[in-house]
């Protein structure tokens, strides 16, 4: 039997943050020998250059109601939202079920964030799925204690100013300006929607069994944020740097494109020219993404501070950012026409666009202005190009804080306490020279690069996580009709809640298909629209009994994977609580033996109470002869006035008699 190749689906949120690193994701999965199917809204897909795609990516569009592009001033964020979601949900459903009826059934599903209907699409559908978490560990972390516990203590952060967050195993002490501004009570409209979409996500990964996060960081960078949470809740993966492989470890040298080329952006030859006519690391990169948009007062004070700082500078200003800003303070006057602008460009280079993470890779760029985004945060790290922390909203703040005080790659603009939430031309020029000047920093800025490399290179932490993510998801192959059916046929009590990933011989699977076959005694009137009959070895009287069509051959899929199921640590299941035995569960290295304690095997009515009627225990099921009406002689005595005592026959007859005492003694009938 040829081996099947893996079919991902891709649901991503139509803003180019979430397109980059998703896109890069799919390029892997292409690599690794997979299908991708990506999907996201019609304007995204518009966006795209034919000619740039990855041989082999699938798109599937669907409308969110601006096939033009959504802007938060065309409408209320929440209204989008709600039309994204619809259309989005029944776009993926259709896809699920197409990619059946073709036989190239959706082995996982993979979404980016504001989308956590996508993960109830897949778990209707019965489709694995996990979160590409397109920000650092780090906030995942906050965002993740914030909903578990901690929401009444980051609620106070403004009402105090000496106000701090410790959180456990979290590498740096937050104070409210390191919060991601969605947690912020201050928050204004329209991003007032951020907070209960996060709530929303971290609760969809509450409702999995084994609920994955991949993550665009690597071990090395973020190794206390990737353990901070228990790994049983949201196992949190890193897979990055999710960046073209040729600015990596150059396994492609061809592999330079990213969805900046695809938005029809990479009008940067000039730009590189440029660059290369320039002195190494004496350039200053000044650009604040895709969506942020400085106010005019706070364009001229970055003006006059490049022009301070007497160095060539290359600084992006979006055609978006200049109509966005003549429509927000509406007056012609104020489009980005600064009188220092004349001055700026004979001392540097002002564009509309370029491919950043070629620029930040050139050996001509000294520092990076930026707003914080993880893209260009990681962008930067990765390309080894210190930081003048810029922080504009969302987990910009927290990435900040990281990059200034955990990963010292470069330092944060101070705003000025007489002009609220503005940053003066001075602090600015200070922070660039700061970052310029300092040789720890650069050294610093080196080492991450050298350190994400490593991660990223073949044999490499990420590069084996992301392989090891594949190989389980392809190996998690399970009958959907067994969770389906049960319901229905008056069997909830069969609960199958564990996937068995060693098997010895070849007939288990035909055991359990018997097993089926014989306890529901289907016949030709058990089952409407019959197409399929199936014949089992060995049962004659069931041999030709019908049953619903499968999805898939299980016995030839599972004879296929039986050579590929991981070799597992013994493990032994203990009728014993965790408190009671802690230390001596932990006694044993858990590499060699692992000793799993589950809830005290008694019947639920007796133990954890989810179901009164269930009494009955192996002891009913040996029939053991009653002797009068036991629980009706107990119901009248007193409130703990039994005595129980386990010594010799003899004995135990003497001693209960002195006690005046009322006694239950159970003898059997050999004891007599």
């Amino acid at each position: 039997m040829e081996e099947p190749r893996p079919h991902f689906l891709l649901v991503t949120f139509p803003a180019q943050g979430h397109i980059n690193p998703a896109l890069e994701f799919a390029k892997r999965l292409l690599r690794g020998g997979a299908n991708v199917t990506f999907s996201t809204s019609v304007s995204a897909r518009r966006c795209f250059d034919k000619a740039s795609i990855p041989e082999g990516l699938t798109f599937a569009a669907f409308s969110d109601g601006h096939d033009d592009g959504f802007k938060p001033t065309d409408g209320d964020v929440q209204t989008y939202l709600s039309k994204f979601r619809q259309s989005g949900v029944q776009t993926v459903a259709e896809l699920l079920e197409k990619s059946v009826a073709e036989g190239n059934h959706v082995t996982c599903l993979v979404y980016t964030l504001l989308i956590p209907w996508a993960a109830e699409v897949a778990r209707e559908y019965h489709v694995p799925s996990a979160l590409l978490w397109i920000q650092p560990a780090a906030v995942f972390d906050i965002y993740y204690y914030y909903f578990n516990g901690y929401k009444d203590v980051v609620d106070e952060c403004e009402k105090d100013p000496s106000w701090s967050l410790e959180l456990p195993g979290f590498p740096v002490i937050l104070t409210a300006r390191d919060l991601p501004s969605f947690l912020l009570p201050s928050t204004p409209y329209p991003y007032t929607f951020g907070l209960p979409t996060f709530q929303v996500q971290i609760e969809a990964l509450g409702k999995m069994d084994n609920p994955k996060v991949l993550v665009n960081t690597f071990d090395a960078l973020e190794s206390d944020a990737l353990r901070s949470i228990d790994s049983a809740r949201p196992e949190l993966i890193p897979i990055g740097p999710l960046l073209p492989t040729a600015f990596l470890d150059g396994r492609d040298p061809t592999d330079k494109s990213s969805s900046e080329d695809f938005f029809g952006c990479s009008r940067n030859g000039d730009c590189i020219k440029w660059l290369s006519s320039q002195e190494k690391s004496s350039v200053i990169y000044v650009s604040f993404g895709s969506i942020s948009v400085l106010s005019k007062t706070q364009m001229k004070e970055l003006g006059q501070a490049l022009i301070q700082t007497r160095r060539p500078f290359l600084w992006v200003i979006r055609e978006e950012a200049r109509k966005g800003q003549k429509e927000k303070e509406e007056d012609e006057s104020n489009e980005v026409e600064l009188s220092c602008m004349e001055e700026l460009r004979k001392r540097g280079l002002i564009v509309t666009w370029c491919s950043q993470v070629e620029v930040l890779s050139h050996p001509a760029v000294g520092c990076f202005v930026t707003h914080c985004g993880w893209n260009s945060t990681f962008e930067s790290l990765t390309s080894g190009v210190p930081l003048v922390a810029f922080p504009q909203w969302t987990d910009q703040t927290t990435n900040a804080k990281l990059v200034e005080d955990l990963w010292k790659t470069g330092v944060r603009v101070k705003v000025s306490a007489e002009e609220q939430g503005l940053v003066k031309s001075e602090e600015i020029k200070r922070c660039v020279e700061v970052v310029m000047e300092s040789e720890e920093i650069r050294e610093n800025a080196k080492r991450w690069r050298e350190l994400a490399v490593e991660a990223a290179k073949e044999g490499g932490s990420s590069h084996i996580n992301l392989k090891t993510f594949i190989e389980e998801v392809v190996n998690h192959f399970t009958c959907p009709c067994w969770s389906t059916i049960s319901s229905s046929l008056g069997l909830q009590k069969w609960h199958v809640n564990f996937m068995c990933r060693h098997l010895h011989h070849e007939s288990n699977l035909q055991s359990y298909l018997i097993f089926i076959i014989t306890t529901l005694r289907i016949t030709k009137t058990s089952v409407r629209e019959i197409s399929v009959v199936i014949e089992v070895n060995g049962v004659a009287s069931q041999s030709q009994k019908p049953m619903i069509q499968p999805l898939f051959n299980p016995l030839s899929l599972y004879l296929h994977y039986r050579g590929k199921l991981r070799r597992t640590i013994p493990e032994i299941l203990i009728d014993v609580l965790q408190a009671l035995e802690s230390n001596g569960l932990r006694s044993i290295d858990i590499d060699r033996l692992k000793l799993i304690p589950i809830e005290p095997l008694l019947p639920s009515a007796f133990s954890n109470r989810r179901d009164p009627a269930h009494k009955s225990s192996s002891r009913d099921l040996f029939q053991f002869p009653e002797e009068g009406n036991y629980i009706e002689w107990l119901s009248p005595q007193e409130k703990s006035s039994m005595i129980c005592y386990l010594g010799a026959y003899v004995q135990l007859g003497n001693d209960l008699v002195p006690t005046h005492r009322s006694f239950l003694w159970v003898i059997q009938e050999k004891e007599c």
